[in-house]
């Protein structure tokens, strides 16, 4: 019923009338004796007026909350359900179908790990998150940066690759928290590579934070943690009453804030770097799945030099030589290895005997047992040690089991590289004088290296520093987000991983969490790979791929059903508006542009302003 304005007019006159009532009767009430009054004419006025008052915002209160309810009843009947964060996360996705032109749509983080086109993956790397939306855009070869990485304090490599500038927009409500977010990565079988997770630290420098070598069906989960920034609406207010030495420290602690969004993650193919490394032609170690397996075990368990197990021969030999001439080479590594191991066990074979004698000595045990000589065997050092309860370990067969295999385990771990370079060398003077290594370099090694030059000088100076990217949304936001409800996120890693791991073909898999020392030994060992790999950095990453994340938050006030209730709110509109800004910073393109044709007009008609957007990336 719509009341007229008489009506409403009669109404408050009624209102009136019985307010002077209500006057008249307090002082009626309290004030006929005159004399004695504990408060004023006045005084009890303005306590009943506030009584009143209170009564008439209670009504008000509950007349809205009622309407509310209605309201909120009828959307429920309308869309059949009463709309969930999942739900709109879903009709987001649906949306963006339909909002972007083609070229431009946002796609889930979801990528395979191969080497090229017509190569099948060899794993899989997916951000899997609740998202609103988001923009991955290959960042061309003209416009992508030389990043390098440190390998140590004194070493750093040079990445070379693909390159992918990702733009990644959530939202949150009042009463939720933000959506989950996880880093997967998964190896197929007999295939392996390389995953560091850090942040762009600079226009050309990539700081991994962490290191894993992923291999054999492996599976890793890394959680991923987001921290919203406050708004740049707030952040400006917030400074604006400091004086202008505050305010400077506070800009530029906001600036290292804005860098620390830039999340990164940088993929290192194994196969196609051992060749680069071996100089043997490209695609050769595809189908050589041992051999592979042997190169990695002797970087990262032994530390073995790469220049002994690169071919040196002729240049324009067939691959089957070439990979012959690499096998040789691994075949004679682990033949030194296992005569150092079982001169080792001999070692420990020779103490524990002598052990033996020394307490048998002890017990008058060498007359009857013989135990003089040299030639002396196991089973009779064993009965002479039983008979006699010699304690040196027990018997000989625990001093090998306890000794021994601890000393194998312990000699596992890396063989001492002078002895490695002592034998190989002596197996490398025996090679022809047209195999021995020479400084002239194969016609795969120069191809490479012609490849990794690629967008010298001439593209240098119009390369994509990531690092202005986050001040880019930043002041976007800060100009057209007129409701300040867009906020910078950073993106951390989680503290406890989740790995899943087949220890053989036969067994199950087995799921562990990863803690933080672990974590180290993996970053350790990964690490050591790529420095045998690049040659201390003095060879590129050729086979890389580099994603960079940056993200942003939408937070809503209230909760998605009182957003769109009791604010009278279209998140929809709003979020459209958020996704559309980080787009065109990502994309460099003005959002008349980004926008399928079809949906130009009505999105122009809700956010004019975002099409003055300009783009100066």
């Amino acid at each position: 019923v719509h009341l007229s304005l008489e009506d409403v007019g009669l109404i408050q006159k009624h209102h009136r009338e019985k307010l002077q009532e209500k006057l008249k009767l307090c002082n009626d009430i309290f004030f006929v004796g005159g004399e004695g009054r504990m408060f004023s004419e006045a005084e009890a006025q303005v306590a009943a007026l506030a009584l009143h008052l209170q009564a008439l915002c209670e009504a008000a209160r509950d007349g809205v909350a009622y309407l509310e309810s209605m309201l909120w009843k009828q959307v429920v009947a309308a869309i059949g359900k009463e709309v969930s964060v999942s739900d709109m996360t879903q009709y987001m996705t649906f949306h963006n179908r339909k909002l972007y032109d083609p070229r431009y749509a946002p796609r889930p983080f979801s990528y395979d790990v191969r080497r090229a086109a017509g190569y099948a993956p060899e794993g899989t790397l997916q951000i899997e998150m609740a998202s609103a939306g988001g923009a991955e855009p290959n960042v061309p070869a003209r416009l992508a940066p030389r990043m390098r990485f440190a390998l140590s304090a004194a070493t750093s490599v040079e990445v070379r690759g693909e390159q992918m500038l990702h733009g990644f927009m959530a939202h949150r409500f009042a009463s939720e928290g933000l959506p989950g977010v996880a880093l997967r990565a998964r190896a197929r079988q007999f295939s392996s590579f390389i995953l560091l997770v850090g942040r762009i630290a600079a226009a050309d420098l990539f700081e991994p934070k962490h290191a894993i070598i992923i291999k054999d069906r492996d599976e890793v989960i890394i959680p991923l943690l987001m921290d919203p920034l406050p708004t740049p609406g707030e952040f400006k207010e917030a400074v604006s009453s400091l004086s202008p030495e505050q305010q400077c420290f506070a800009k530029a602690f906001r600036s290292m804030q804005l860098e620390s969004t830039l999340f990164a993650c940088c993929l290192v193919q194994i196969k196609p770097q051992l060749e680069l490394l071996l100089r043997l032609p490209e695609g050769a170690l595809t189908k050589e799945i041992e051999l592979t397996q042997q190169l990695t075990e002797l970087f990262v368990e032994y530390q073995v030099p790469s220049d002994l197990l690169t071919y040196a021969g002729d240049a324009d030999a067939s691959v089957e030589v070439k990979v012959a001439a690499v096998k040789g080479h691994v075949a004679s590594l682990y033949g030194m290895i296992q005569k150092q191991k079982d001169k080792e066990l001999e070692e420990e074979r020779e103490r524990a005997r002598f052990a033996v004698r020394e307490q048998a000595a002890a017990c008058a045990a060498p007359t009857k047992y013989g135990l003089f000589g040299d030639d002396v065997d196991d089973d009779c050092l064993e009965a002479c040690a039983e008979e006699f309860d010699i304690d040196a370990m027990a018997t000989l067969s625990e001093m090998l089991d306890d000794g021994l295999m601890m000393k194998v385990e312990e000699e596992k771990k890396g063989v001492r590289e002078e002895k490695v370079k002592e034998v190989v060398d002596k197996s490398d003077r025996k090679q022809k004088p047209s195999d021995a290594p020479s400084n002239d370099k194969p016609a795969e090694t120069a191809a490479e290296e012609d490849l990794s030059q690629d967008g010298g000088e001439e593209g240098a100076g119009a390369a994509l520093d990531y690092t202005s990217v986050p001040a880019q949304l930043d002041s976007t936001f800060e100009r057209f987000d007129k409701h300040s409800a867009l906020r910078p996120t950073t993106i951390k890693v989680g503290e406890v991983w989740s790995r899943s791991t087949q220890r053989s073909l036969l067994s199950s898999a087995t799921t562990s969490s990863v803690h933080e020392d672990e974590q180290q030994k993996q970053k350790a060992r990964a690490m050591d790979l790529l420095d045998a790999l690049s040659r201390s950095g003095d060879l590129p990453l050729a086979a890389c791929t580099l994603h960079v994340v940056v993200a942003a938050t939408h937070c809503f006030e209230k909760t998605l059903m009182g957003s769109l209730v009791e604010q009278n709110i279209n998140p929809i509109e709003r979020m459209e508006a958020s996704s559309l800004m980080v787009a065109s910073t990502v994309h460099a393109r003005p959002v008349a542009e980004l926008v399928a044709a079809p949906q130009r007009a009505r999105v122009e008609a809700t956010s004019a302003e975002l099409f003055s957007i300009k783009n100066e990336q």
